[in-house]
């Protein structure tokens, strides 16, 4: 698998000269000129010196038997060197020179091919030479396709590849030979283009497919046919994921990265060229120093029509998208699919006609692009190309609103080995995008790998976990439920995918999704719990834990969603006892909102209704009469039911709380009161001593927390009852709304008294 290659240097005009001249019958003519203009060190120096000496002996025309003799110590000398330095063109031909002579034996011929490793660009002659082997009359079948896989893994570096394109024919001609059909297939594979599609290769290709059956060389050439003349009938004996061209060889792409860097002629060996042939009239970036300031890491396939039928436009004819959508039915897709990433007419039209064809043509070029990334992004560059892609992949999917199934493929491997580091802005906002599944797929797939870098990363990163998580149950809530229940229970349902509610795959009829979202927010719930504790309820985790399930509590009211799910109690009560007023605030606003929810719930009729046991709804009330008893000190459930203990305390528990607000001679209804819990006392002391500015009282008694006590001593006219009221009408300014709407809700003064304040309203609107 691989990707269009896009190399980048910058070659002097000597340089450029050396590179192209015709190669000399000697490798010492120029090697030691090379050297110093390659890399003036002298260490690299000596090493050519060396080489010259060793390969003298390979350049002298020595006879086989001395030569076999020989060779174990010359090759154990030189091979440290050229793992280290590589080969100039000329050294190149030298090595090329002695395996192609026959003298060698297998063994070391093949150990040979394996130091063929360059420096910079490789003249095509070198490539001809060994395609003029491939009838074997001279030369061991072994070893030509040895060389063979040599040619794929340098193929990027050719430094003419339009010469050895010209060998199309013969290297198609020559797949009757099952010794060399996979490396050909792999070269035709890079070399396609429209022209060189033809109706007699198609037939060919369908001849061989029928013989010697649907092998994944075979199968995956035929597919790159097929991207041309979607008429094309692929056998369906063969999976997906048993035709992608891989590297022959990672060690030695490797090494000849390291050696290219170290001439300062890296180029990007990203596997480009293994995956689909170039866009006919492309131009390749220039080449680029090393360090060069790089404008973009690659480049995506021009939209470029080549096939067009005189009625038919092509998508570069379209400035809008009005235009587009009049002329839809005549558009002529570009030659490769791949350039949706780059346009965004183009993605437009993926959403209108995303028929198999154009998926199939945008997710082998993804497929293999992806695949060769994940294996090769730990260099500077190469990572910084995967990034580009990746941010190219969320541009278009905020658009479509979900993955390409190449793309969640992907996702899917890359989650299970993923460091939880790279990429982490990108991998968390695709994640937010992937298609509703079988919880058990899901779980397998993304919760239990991002599990367990939850439990060793930071708490920023836990944050982003579960903002993620958010978004993506948000994404999933966005669905036409109700419309894909209807279509569900159609008794003339032909199909096992509803593709009515999601893009490019559809959702599958016998999946119960519900059920995933209500496991799902339960991992997330319970995942929450854990790491509010570990990191000492950090303000920065309790927003992502109350951002989700502000979402949650208001699912079954905004989105038409028969699922109310509530938080556990380990969530409720920490972000209750938090000392901050964000959190506690939040957290009533949740369960005001599951209230509202409950209540509508009621009203409905029909199947579209959740279904809960009495035990959860006790088990929600009790959030809601711990809460607001505690918040209210005019109500208390103790009054009505000494044995009560809130926030399911333990008994020794209470205990030792309340001897603690006694030994302070405080109230137990006090306690946790708008004017005493931790996180408004300040806002409570600062709002009586304004109050008190204003009326001109004294504040010498204003001392500790307001209690009715302390109002008295003031010689206030207002009842404690009527300060709390005050109190919390200036808390909903200050912003703390969800304090206000829970217990306008919930108590029933504050209930009588919104009614109360309405009816005012409406009288003064009569007069």
């Amino acid at each position: 698998m691989s990707l269009i290659s896009e190399y980048s240097s910058t070659y002097s005009k000597s340089q450029q000269e050396e590179d192209t001249r015709s190669i000399p019958d000697s490798v010492f003519s120029n090697v030691q000129t090379a050297s110093i203009i390659s890399q003036p060190d002298r260490d690299a120096e000596e090493a050519d010196e060396r080489l010259q000496r060793e390969l003298y002996f390979f350049n002298g025309g020595a006879l086989k038997g001395a030569l076999n003799k020989r060779f174990p110590g010359t090759y154990d000398k030189i091979k440290p060197i050229i793992e280290k330095y590589g080969l100039s063109n000329d050294q190149l031909n030298v090595i090329l020179d002695l395996i192609l002579s026959g003298k060698l034996g297998q063994f070391a011929a093949r150990k040979m091919i394996k130091l063929l490793l360059p420096r910079r660009l490789i003249s095509s002659r070198l490539f001809i030479r060994i395609f003029g082997k491939l009838s074997c009359r001279d030369m061991n079948p072994t070893i030509v396709g040895s060389l063979l896989n040599w040619v794929v893994c340098v193929y990027d570096l050719i430094e003419t590849p339009e010469d050895v394109v010209k060998l199309y024919p013969v290297l198609f001609h020559y797949l009757t030979m099952e010794t060399f059909r996979p490396q050909l297939c792999h070269l035709l594979y890079f070399m396609t283009k429209r022209v060189h599609v033809k109706r007699h290769r198609i037939e060919r290709l369908q001849e061989l497919v029928s013989k010697f059956g649907a092998e994944p060389e075979l199968y995956g050439l035929l597919s790159v046919y097929k991207g041309y003349y979607p008429e094309i009938e692929l056998p369906r004996s063969v999976k997906r994921t048993n035709f992608i061209f891989s590297h022959p060889d990672p060690e030695m792409r490797d090494n000849i990265a390291q050696i290219q860097a170290f001439w300062q002629h890296q180029y990007l060996l990203s596997e480009e060229g293994l995956h689909r042939p170039p866009v006919p009239g492309a131009r390749m970036v220039k080449r680029r120093r090393l360090g060069a300031k790089q404008s973009a890491i690659f480049e995506i396939p021009h939209a470029t029509t080549t096939r067009q039928q005189l009625d038919s436009v092509t998508i570069n004819q379209f400035t809008d998208t009005g235009g587009l959508a009049r002329m839809i039915d005549r558009l002529e897709l570009p030659d490769r699919m791949a350039a949706v990433l780059n346009n965004r007419l183009l993605q437009h039209v993926l959403i209108c006609c995303s028929d198999d064809t154009s998926i199939l043509r945008i997710s082998y070029w993804l497929s293999n692009t992806l695949q060769s990334l994940m294996r090769w992004h730990y260099t500077e560059t190469s990572h910084e190309y995967f990034k580009d892609l990746l941010v190219k992949l969320i541009t278009m999917t905020r658009l479509t609103r979900a993955h390409l199934p190449i793309v969640e493929a992907f996702l899917e491997k890359y989650i299970s080995s993923w460091n939880g580091i790279d990429f982490v802005d990108e991998i968390f906002e695709l994640l937010t995008y992937v298609r509703p599944l079988a919880f058990e797929d899901l779980e397998h797939n993304y919760l239990r790998p991002l599990y367990q870098l939850f439990c060793v990363s930071d708490v920023t990163w836990k944050s982003r976990l579960l903002l993620c998580y958010t978004s993506m149950v948000k994404n999933w809530a966005l669905i036409d439920w109700r419309s894909h229940g209807q279509r569900r229970m159609d008794p003339d349902l032909d199909t096992e995918v509803d593709n009515m509610v999601w893009l490019f795959r559809g959702l599958d009829f016998d999946v119960e999704y519900f059920s995933s979202i209500h496991h799902l927010i339960q991992h997330v719930d319970r995942i929450s719990a854990l790491g509010l504790v570990m990191e000492s309820d950090h303000p920065l985790l309790q927003h992502a834990c109350l951002s989700f399930f502000e979402l949650v509590s208001s699912m079954s009211l905004a989105h038409d969603i028969p699922e109310i799910i509530i938080p556990a109690a380990p969530v409720v009560y920490r972000s209750f006892f938090s000392n901050t007023g964000m959190a506690l605030s939040r957290i009533c606003g949740i369960i005001a909102q599951y209230k509202r929810a409950f209540e509508e719930n009621d009203k409905q009729t029909g199947d579209w209704v959740a279904r809960h046991t009495a035990e959860y709804l006790d088990n929600f009330n009790s959030y809601v009469m711990d809460v607001c008893s505690s918040l209210w000190a005019n109500v208390s459930h103790r009054r009505t039911n000494p044995d009560y203990i809130p926030f399911s305390l333990s008994q020794a528990n209470y205990d030792t709380f309340k001897a603690m607000v006694e030994e302070r001679g405080q109230s137990m209804e006090l306690a946790l009161s708008l004017t005493h819990t931790t996180c408004l006392a300040g806002y409570s002391k600062k709002f009586l001593a304004d109050w008190m500015n204003e009326d001109n009282m004294d504040n010498s008694a204003h001392d500790g927390p307001v209690t009715p006590q302390l109002l008295k001593a003031m010689g206030s006219t207002l009842s404690y009852n009527e300060y709390c009221v005050e109190f919390l009408e200036h808390l909903n300014h200050l912003g703390f709304h969800g304090i206000y709407d829970l217990l306008y809700s919930t108590i029933g003064s504050l209930i009588d008294r919104r009614k109360q304040l309405m009816e005012e309203d409406v009288n003064e609107e009569h007069e």
